[in-house]
C-alpha cells in the first residue's frame, strides 16, 4: 500500500512582460487573460535572421519585434514584393 502527501512546489518561468517595436517603439503590456495576451500578440510579429557565410554580417543574427504598422511600412518599401503565403 502506498500513502501519498501533498506537497505544494513552485516553478519559475520566463514569461514576456511586453513587446516592444524596434522602428516606432509602440509597447503592448502581456496581462489580462490568455485570450487578450493573443489578441495583442497578433499585432505584432517577431524576427530572427541569420546572415551565411562570406556576408558582411557571416553567422550574425538579428532578431527584432515590429508592430503590424512598422512591418507594412517596411514591406511597402521593398522593390519585389515578397511572397505571401495565406494559409
Amino acid at each position: 500500500m502506498k500513502k501519498f502527501k501533498i506537497i505544494k512546489e513552485t516553478i519559475e518561468k520566463e514569461v514576456v512582460e511586453k513587446t516592444i517595436c524596434n522602428k516606432c517603439g509602440d509597447t503592448i503590456n502581456h496581462t489580462g487573460t490568455e485570450f487578450d495576451r493573443n489578441e495583442q500578440e497578433e499585432e505584432f510579429a517577431s524576427f530572427s535572421i541569420t546572415f551565411g557565410y562570406g556576408s558582411k554580417r557571416d553567422g550574425n543574427t538579428y532578431s527584432f519585434d515590429l508592430c503590424d504598422i512598422c512591418f507594412q511600412k517596411m514591406v511597402d518599401g521593398l522593390k519585389i514584393a515578397p511572397t505571401i503565403d495565406e494559409g
